[in-house]
């Protein structure tokens, strides 16, 4: 919960804590609509979604009767999986890149 909220604020939305009642937390979101849409374009490419669909695929894997479900299932959680760790392992590598870049022209 808390990367998206994190987007939110990326993207320049102000997100307020409105009360916290046992674990669970309720925000407000508000902010212009330039905003929203920066959110919008920052969530749907987002690769964390593809880490949600592998871990949902394997426990609907888990629950499964049909041993060829439940397989297939698995093999695609382990593809998203890899497609995702291989976005995150870019994003590294291009943060460092600019990081060294920018480092060198000091």
């Amino acid at each position: 919960m808390s990367s998206i909220l994190e987007q939110a604020r990326a993207a320049g939305l102000t997100v307020l804590l409105n009360a916290r009642i046992g674990r669970e937390e309720y925000h407000s979101v508000s902010g212009s609509v330039a905003a929203l849409q920066r959110f919008a374009d920052a969530y749907t490419n987002e690769p964390i979604v593809l880490g949600g669909i592998a871990e949902r695929l394997l426990i609907r894997a888990a629950l499964q009767i049909d041993d060829a479900d439940a397989h297939l299932m698995r093999a695609a959680a382990r593809a998203i999986a890899q497609l995702y760790y291989t976005n995150l392992a870019q994003e590294a590598a291009a943060i460092a890149s600019t990081t060294e870049s920018s480092s060198a022209a000091r």
